[in-house]
C-alpha cells in the first residue's frame, strides 16, 4: 500500500483535495468515483513538480471579468456546436483576440484537458478565474453530453449579466463626475476664494449677514479642521471596513442592508434575480435541484442571503415543496413563487426560473433606470445650491456697502 495525493472535484465543481492509501493510482481514481467525485490530478506523495508551484499560483488568480468571460464562453459554445473538440475550441478561442493572462488560462485549460481531466475539472484548477455556478454547469454539462447546450446557456446568462452592469456603470459616470468636479470646486472657493474676500470684510469691522457668519464659520472650520476632519473619515472607513471584515458584522450588515428603506427593496429584487437566473442554469444542465440552491445562493454576495437560501436547500432536501422553501426566505417575491410553482407542477422548472428571473431583471432595471436618471439633476441641484449660498452670502455685504456708501 501506498500513499497517494489526490486532486478531485465534486458535483458542485468544487475541488476537493487530500491523501488516500491504495495499491496504485487507478485504486485511488476508482474509490473518488465511488464517492461521488471526480479525479482530476492523483500522484504519490513522494512526488513533488513545478506542476504543483503552478497549481499554487492558479489558486490565487482573480477572477475572468464578465465582458471577456461572456465573449470566451460565446465562442465555446459556437464551437462545439459545430463539432470541434474542447481542447481544439480552447486553442482557437485563446488566439481570439483576447488578453494575454485571460489566453494563458484557456491555453493551461486545454493542457490540463489533453492530460486527461475533464474540462470541469481544469476550470476548478484556475483558482477563482471562474465562478463556481459556472465550473458545476459545465461539470453537468460534460456527465448529460450537452456541453455545447450548457455553455450556450452560460454565455447568454453572462451576457445579460455584464449587459446590466455595463448600463448602471455608464448611467452613473456622468453624475459622479459632476459630483466629484463641484466638490473639488466648492473645496477650493470655501478654502482659498472665500477666506480672502470675507478678510476685506472683516477688516472694515462691517456687520456680515448671517448667511454670511455662517459662510466664515464653514471657511474657518474646513481651513482648521480640515486635514483632522480627513483623518477622521479615513479611520472610520478603515474601522467600517475591518468591521465588515468580521463574520459577526459581515452579518449584520447584511441583513441591515435587506431592512434598510428603499435600499433594502432594491437589494431583495436584484438578489432574486441573480439566483433565479443562476438556479435556471444549473437546473437546465442537470446539477439536482438541492445542490443548485446551495451554488445558487453563493451568487448573491449578501451573507444573510447566502444563509437564508442554504436553508431552503436543507428543507428541500428534507422534503418540503422548492416554492414554499423559498417562500420562506423573504426575497422572493409572490410573482416569482407562483411561477416557480407552475414550473415545478408543469415539469418545466428550468424555463420558468429562466423566464421569472429575466422578468424579475427587467423589473429591477426598469427601477435603475429610474434612480439613475434622477440622480443628475438632483446632484446639478444640489451643488448649484451650494455654489448660490456662497455667491449670495459674498455678495449680499457688498450691496450693502454700496448703500451705505449712497446714502
Amino acid at each position: 500500500m501506498a500513499e497517494f495525493r489526490f486532486e478531485a472535484v465534486d458535483e458542485s465543481g468544487a475541488a476537493r483535495r487530500g491523501k488516500l492509501q491504495a495499491p496504485d493510482a487507478a485504486s485511488v481514481r476508482n474509490t473518488l468515483r465511488a464517492r461521488g467525485f471526480l479525479p482530476v490530478h492523483v500522484e504519490p506523495t513522494g512526488l513533488s513538480t513545478e506542476r504543483g508551484h503552478s497549481k499554487a499560483l492558479s489558486r490565487v488568480r482573480r477572477p475572468i471579468n464578465a465582458a471577456t468571460l461572456s465573449g470566451v464562453t460565446r465562442q465555446l459554445a459556437t464551437l462545439l456546436a459545430n463539432d470541434i473538440r474542447i481542447e481544439d475550441a480552447l486553442s482557437v478561442t485563446a488566439r481570439q483576440g483576447v488578453s494575454v493572462r485571460t489566453a494563458g488560462i484557456l491555453q493551461d485549460v486545454r493542457n490540463r484537458i489533453v492530460d486527461g481531466q475533464s474540462f470541469a475539472g481544469a476550470l476548478a484548477q484556475q483558482g477563482r478565474s471562474f465562478p463556481r455556478p459556472y465550473i458545476a454547469a459545465v461539470a453537468a454539462g460534460e456527465a448529460s453530453g450537452r456541453l455545447d447546450t450548457v455553455l450556450g446557456h452560460l454565455a447568454q446568462h453572462t451576457e445579460e449579466a455584464w449587459t446590466n452592469r455595463r448600463t448602471i456603470i455608464l448611467a452613473l459616470i456622468y453624475p459622479g463626475f459632476l459630483a466629484l468636479v463641484s466638490t473639488l470646486i466648492i473645496t477650493l472657493l470655501m478654502t482659498q476664494v472665500v477666506p480672502d474676500i470675507l478678510g476685506v470684510y472683516q477688516r472694515r469691522s462691517t456687520e456680515l449677514p448671517a448667511a454670511t457668519q455662517v459662510l466664515v464659520a464653514l471657511s474657518q472650520g474646513l481651513r482648521t479642521s480640515g486635514p483632522a476632519l480627513i483623518a477622521l473619515s479615513v479611520l472610520a472607513a478603515a474601522g467600517a471596513a475591518w468591521f465588515r471584515s468580521t463574520p459577526s458584522g459581515n452579518l449584520l450588515v447584511a441583513a441591515q442592508a435587506l431592512r434598510f428603506p428603499v435600499v433594502g427593496s432594491f437589494l431583495k429584487q436584484k438578489h432574486a434575480a441573480q439566483i433565479a437566473s443562476t438556479l435556471a442554469i444549473l437546473v437546465q444542465s442537470g446539477v439536482p435541484l438541492v445542490r443548485a440552491l446551495s451554488i445558487a445562493a453563493e451568487v448573491s454576495g449578501n451573507t444573510q442571503v447566502q444563509n437564508l437560501f442554504h436553508a431552503a436547500a436543507s428543507d428541500v432536501g428534507d422534503g418540503a415543496p422548492l416554492d414554499a422553501a423559498l417562500a420562506r426566505t423573504g426575497i422572493l417575491p409572490q410573482m416569482m413563487l407562483s411561477m416557480i410553482a407552475g414550473g415545478i407542477r408543469s415539469g418545466e422548472l428550468g424555463a420558468a426560473l429562466a423566464w421569472t428571473g429575466r422578468d424579475e431583471q427587467a423589473a429591477l432595471d426598469r427601477k435603475l433606470k429610474a434612480l439613475t436618471a434622477l440622480i443628475e439633476p438632483v446632484v446639478l441641484l444640489l451643488m448649484g445650491g451650494i455654489i448660490l449660498f456662497i455667491v449670495m452670502a459674498i455678495l449680499t455685504p457688498i450691496t450693502r456697502l454700496n448703500a451705505l456708501a449712497g446714502s
